[in-house]
């Protein structure tokens, strides 16, 4: 590693944080909160709609993965308008989608309602995921970006636990049957979706998207209205106007853009095998199977209360391991972290696939969760948004999220199926399998980008 390849690009650590990067950031952490109930709804759903619907294990694989299928074709289209509308508007876009599928969800009588509606909500992820990670990379200050990455993920976790254990409440002490408990969750959804859309209207567009349509004094002012340390701000502009203004005035047409995602242009394809990576790891890793399938798995072995029970200890010990991870990420760094996750997770499958009775289970769902929850989770929405070519940035992380979202999508649909057919045991192993090989791609591709501008993460090497 050349020496000139860490030094950092400002000089003060710490600056202050200006109001509207809280306005900013505060409507984007409440919009993951939104995806996270989303992301958490098929929880709840598949282990009460089983009998109401009479539904066999494949039926509830596409109930599952319908969602993350539509997330993949909407990274495609949000990566598209990202950059020719803007990321504003498509925010505005995704809090509307998500409000229309919580009511069709909530309203329907049938699976095919039900498919319809997760489709939607599914739609509103892959929209979401594409401009958050983007607001993440363009508008938070250089020391702040990690942690505001992770705070994402907190932010999704905290929508994710809320629905697990708002569906034991309303089960429990409530008394809300299999039928009523996920369709008053989606309720709440759609309410917090109509909420957001008028907070919508004061959140700012990014500088760097001002900079790729060559508005730079509206780029210079929002920089500045988001960072408050004057060299930083003087460091992004001046490296946005040498780099990435040289890289635009070429043509953008999509055959280019297209070209640059197969990895033709050899300038962009470190950068793209990096970030494509890290979307494919982060669920290849199985984090699905204790996340959504927990409930079920467990309502099997051991009844529905000490199911959701188990729920709401696996999300609440993966929340807390997000929080630590939100004050490591910019301290102990991403390669630690990433390499911790998969050591950690693959050894939860291990014990999980030995585990013998109900505290022993939970033990090993927390040990994967937890994993998944200090490296793999939150960096998938830092490392595509800080490794990618502003050129590039918008299309590729939706290519990011479409090979998340697909790969995830065939972890969802053949989970419950390959349980069947081979067992719980080889099915863990496999996943612990995964879990390696994510070690070693972090561990020879994955660089160190911590306390770096944006534009001097990308030329990175390990």
């Amino acid at each position: 590693m050349a020496p000139n390849e860490s030094t950092r690009l400002v000089h003060s650590d710490e600056s202050t944080t200006t109001s509207t990067l809280w306005v900013c950031f505060g409507f984007v952490f409440v919009h993951a909160i939104l995806m996270g109930m989303n992301l958490g709804l098929p929880n709840p759903i598949i282990a009460s709609v089983q009998d109401t619907f009479k539904l066999d294990s494949w039926q509830l694989g596409w109930l599952v993965a319908i969602g993350p299928f539509a997330t993949a074709l909407s990274s495609l289209v949000g990566g598209v308008f990202a950059d020719s509308l803007g990321r504003w508007a498509l925010s505005g876009c995704a809090v509307f989608i998500c409000l229309v599928g919580g009511v069709v969800m909530a309203l329907s009588q049938g699976y095919a309602q039900l498919l319809i509606g997760r489709g939607l909500h599914g739609f509103h992820v892959g929209l979401s995921m594409v401009v958050i990670a983007l607001y993440t990379a363009e508008s938070s200050p250089r020391h702040l970006r990690g942690r505001f990455g992770t705070g994402t993920e907190v932010s999704i976790n905290i929508g994710i636990l809320g629905v697990v254990a708002g569906a034991l409440v309303l089960t429990q002490w409530y008394g809300f049957t299999h039928d009523q408990d996920w369709r008053c969750l989606t309720w709440i959804s759609v309410g917090l979706a109509a909420c957001l859309l008028p907070a919508w209207w004061f959140l700012p567009e990014t500088p760097r998207w001002y900079a790729m349509q060559n508005r730079w004094g509206e780029a210079e002012t929002t920089l500045r209205n988001l960072v408050s340390d004057p060299e930083e701000v003087e460091a992004v502009i001046a490296q946005l106007r040498d780099g990435a203004q040289a890289s635009l005035s070429q043509n953008r047409s999509c055959c280019t853009q297209l070209g640059a995602l197969l990895c033709c242009d050899p300038q962009v394809r470190l950068p793209l095998v990096r970030a494509q990576g890290m979307a494919f790891f982060h669920h290849f890793t199985g984090i699905i199977v204790p996340s959504l399938y927990s409930t079920l798995l467990l309502q099997d072995a051991y009844g529905k209360t000490q199911a959701q029970i188990g729920a709401v200890i696996i999300f609440a010990f993966k929340l807390v391991a997000i929080l630590v991870a939100t004050f490591l990420v910019d301290m102990a760094g991403r390669r630690p972290l990433l390499l911790a996750s998969c050591l950690v997770m693959g050894s939860g499958y291990v014990v999980w696939g030995i585990a013998d009775g109900f505290t022993w289970t939970i033990v090993a769902l927390v040990v994967c969760t937890v994993g998944f929850s200090i490296g793999l989770g939150p960096l998938n929405y830092v490392i595509p948004g800080e490794v990618l070519p502003l050129s590039i940035r918008a299309w590729g992380v939706a290519a990011c999220n479409i090979t998340c979202r697909m790969t995830e999508a065939g972890i969802s649909l053949a989970t419950l199926p390959a349980f069947e057919a081979f067992g719980l045991l080889p099915c863990l192993l496999f996943l612990a399998g995964n879990c390696l090989a994510a070690a070693a791609f972090f561990w020879f591709m994955m660089p160190e980008n911590k306390q770096l501008i944006v534009e001097k993460s990308m030329l990175r090497k390990v």
